[in-house]
């Protein structure tokens, strides 16, 4: 019965609500024309005028009562809010009937009619709210108490924290406990009906009262805020969900279903970039621009934030048809009508001929590099594969992009690059040294240069996801070390600084992103086991969800990651850009090398790619030393 009430259609609602103001309204004159002429006959001979006052007040109530918004109004919740709404509406509307009985006038009807009936209505509107409400109420608690019941804290009591409330009461299964919120002021005090408490009683709270989530609804506050409020809540078993930022929330009211489970974006203490330098528009307007590797993560965000520069023409370039099929559906999807502009093609950065014809064709005019074999393990056990990806593929592309008269070259590398341990970053770090190399050698107009950042979260070759989805399988997490720590920053800045760099790029450039404090990866899991409402299964709590294995460190795997080989960074006009001036070898000498290979590179092994990733990169320090 309960789910059938509250799912009937708002309109049948309105208009149940709008019935039993009407008989609200009968009642009231009856009433009035009772205390008026003072017993029940007097009343029943004067029918005729009852009636006639009945209809005048029903026509003039109910317009005034949907323009006031009473039929829009949660009718299972009156509070204050409500009464005031009421008595406003009754208000206007009690003038307009006094101004016909009192001013203008009908004939037999008692003039005091105008003014008793009104404020009997008022009383009687807000008495039917409140039974309705606790009649409902009570239908909901039986359902409720029949299945288990999420008792919540809301940290916020501002105007998004009261109307998540008002949401949670619509909602079975939630029972809104309290407020939490640092205002000392409103500390104690009650707000619809539950207490505000300050965020020192929390863990008194949640013990005492037995709180299984905590809802942070503050969308206006900056990401460092909030990412204090996070690393507070994650002291705490409980399961933390976070409404979105004002921004998201303009034209709609707060609802549950705005709430978003907790992403480690969020602890990071990394504010939203600015706009960033000036020049970005009138740099990428009307250019080609070609984006290797588009359907990875940095990739795709890079085309997602290039295309609304309105380039002439955006190019995507990558070897997975899944991968191009759904960015090329997301384009469409976020900008209708820009996507004519964007190009998908097929191939591998490997098929030097594939690349030759697409630059021959297209004449791209800014290129991306992103394209490269990433995942560290798996790298690992296909050593020739990663340098023909990796090295070769690079090379590939930046020859290309110099025979076609391109003016720009970004290689998207990565902080693994500097003094290497495993083969992805001795790959990377090689890719760096052609480019480097090739911006010496070259004569003309183009520009190379690498911008070298850490982790993202979320991508694809992240440690996040991957806790993720251990957590919801019930566990182990692994980490390899209890010590070993990473940069981490989210993939919409990484590619954003990205795009920056290249209005500083002079040439040569190695560019180093702001990625703030390196992260211990055993913080990340525990916070992450938290978060989720579970508890981490040690020594200590033998009772617990998950648990949390070291495994060791995997093969080339490094306890801290660097973004610097010599430290001679320099500041640039971007306040999160960096650049650095590298040693690398001449063209001369790493072309022989280089092009020695590439004639061989049908007969590339794993032991010869690695003994010429060992020969070419000095500083490459890898487990296995018998190469």
């Amino acid at each position: 019965m309960i789910v059938n009430i509250f799912n009937l259609p708002r309109r049948i609602k309105e208009v149940i609500v709008a019935s039993v103001d009407i008989l609200t309204c009968v009642v009231a004159l009856w009433l009035a024309f009772y205390l008026r002429l003072g017993d029940l006959h007097s009343v029943l001979d004067e029918q005729y005028l009852v009636l006639e006052a009945t209809v005048i007040s029903v026509i003039l109530m109910l317009p005034i009562f949907y323009i006031s918004g009473l039929y829009r109004t949660i009718f299972r919740y009156t509070d204050g809010n409500v009464g005031y709404l009421i008595a406003k509406a009754v208000a206007i509307y009690g003038i307009g009937f006094a101004i016909i009985v009192l001013i203008v006038g009908i004939p037999g009807i008692p003039r005091t009619i105008g003014i008793i009936q009104p404020i009997i209505l008022c009383g009687g509107v807000y008495i039917s709210r409140s039974i309705a409400k606790w009649f409902l109420n009570k239908l909901r608690e039986e359902t409720v108490s029949q299945r288990p019941s999420h008792r919540v804290l809301i940290y916020g009591a501002g105007a998004a924290g009261r109307q998540l409330s008002i949401s949670l009461d619509t909602e079975l299964g939630f029972d809104c406990v309290g407020f939490v919120d640092d205002d000392a002021k409103l500390t104690g005090r009650l707000l619809n009906g539950v207490k505000v408490i300050s965020p020192v009683d929390l863990n008194s709270w949640i013990k005492d009262y037995k709180i299984t989530h905590i809802l942070v609804a503050i969308p206006s506050a900056p990401r460092s805020r909030i990412g204090e409020i996070l690393r507070l809540l994650a002291r705490f078993s409980v399961t933390v969900r976070l409404l979105p930022s004002t921004s998201q929330l303009v034209s709609r009211s707060v609802q549950i279903d705005d709430l978003e489970p907790i992403d480690l974006d969020d602890l990071l203490d990394r504010e939203p970039l600015d706009d960033g330098l000036s020049g970005i528009n009138e740099l990428f307007e009307g250019q080609t621009i070609l984006v290797t590797g588009a359907g990875g993560s940095i990739g795709r965000e890079l085309c997602n934030q290039l295309l609304p520069l309105k380039p002439k023409k955006l190019i995507l370039f990558d070897s997975s048809e899944y991968a191009l099929y759904s960015l090329i559906n997301e384009l469409t999807y976020r900008f209708p009508d820009l996507t004519s502009d964007c190009q998908t093609i097929l191939g591998s950065v490997q098929d030097r001929h594939r690349v030759d014809g697409i630059f021959s064709a297209l004449q791209p005019d800014i290129v991306f590099h992103a394209a490269a074999y990433k995942h560290v393990s798996l790298v690992e056990s296909n050593i020739a594969e990663a340098v023909k990806n990796n090295v070769f593929g690079t090379l590939n592309v930046a020859e290309s992009a110099l025979a076609a008269g391109a003016s720009k070259f970004i290689l998207i590398s990565t902080d693994k690059a500097v003094r290497p341990t495993n083969v992805m970053g001795a790959t990377k770090r090689l890719a760096e040294m052609l480019i480097q190399a090739l911006e010496e050698r070259s004569d003309s107009s183009i520009q190379f240069s690498m911008v070298r950042f850490g982790n993202v979260l979320a991508s694809s070759g992240s440690v996040v996801p991957k806790f993720q989805e251990q957590i919801k399988n019930g566990g182990p997490i692994t980490v390899t070390h209890k010590d070993v720590t990473r940069f981490f920053m989210t993939i919409p800045e990484a590619a954003q600084l990205v795009i920056q760099s290249v209005l500083l790029n002079k040439g040569g450039d190695v560019f180093l992103l702001d990625m703030g404090r390196p992260q211990r990866i055993l913080d990340l899991a525990r916070r992450l086991i938290r978060l989720s409402g579970l508890k981490e299964k040690n020594e200590e709590c033998p009772d617990g969800d998950i648990e949390i294995q070291i495994t060791g460190l995997s093969s080339g795997e490094k306890l801290k990651e660097e973004l610097l080989i010599d430290s001679n960074q320099q500041k640039t006009r971007h306040p999160r850009i960096f650049s650095a001036k590298e040693s690398y070898p001449e063209w001369s000498v790493i072309a022989k090398e280089i092009y020695g290979i590439g004639d061989n590179l049908d007969r590339l092994d794993d032991d010869l790619a690695l003994r010429c990733l060992k020969q070419l990169v000095g500083d490459f320090k890898h487990e296995n030393n018998d190469l």
